[in-house]
């Protein structure tokens, strides 16, 4: 139970605050996505940033410390970890497949956390 409510904080949190940092914060984007958006009548190109990268990493770490305390910070910097990747992640699938990291935040985040726990603790 812990598991699936950690993911899926992770993914309510950590995504919007990402999104949120990475376009008021701005700074050096990891990559440019090959999806356009139009906001406020401007074309802007997607992309992931230094910024909301950090942000979303921090949001599911104190996620993880609020929701599985009596595991510790190593499975707390996992959590973090894993959410990022899986964010950063999406992008790298081909325009094609259609992947969200909507589905990937929680379906990857919730997968490395139940293995670490099964066979890690």
């Amino acid at each position: 139970m812990n598991i699936s409510r950690t993911s899926i904080l992770c993914l309510a949190f950590g995504d919007p605050i990402a999104a949120i940092v990475g376009i008021q914060v701005g700074g050096p984007n990891l990559y440019s996505n090959s999806r356009s958006s139009v906001e406020g009548g401007q074309n802007k190109t997607g992309g992931k940033s230094i910024s909301g990268c950090l942000a979303c990493f921090g949001i599911c770490c104190v996620v993880a410390m609020m929701c599985m305390h009596e595991y510790g910070p190593k499975l707390w910097f996992l959590t973090g970890l894993t959410a990022t990747a899986m964010e950063v992640l999406e992008s790298f699938f081909c325009p094609c497949a259609a992947v969200d990291d909507n589905l990937l935040i929680p379906v990857g985040t919730s997968s490395v956390l139940w293995i670490y726990i099964q066979y890690c603790i």
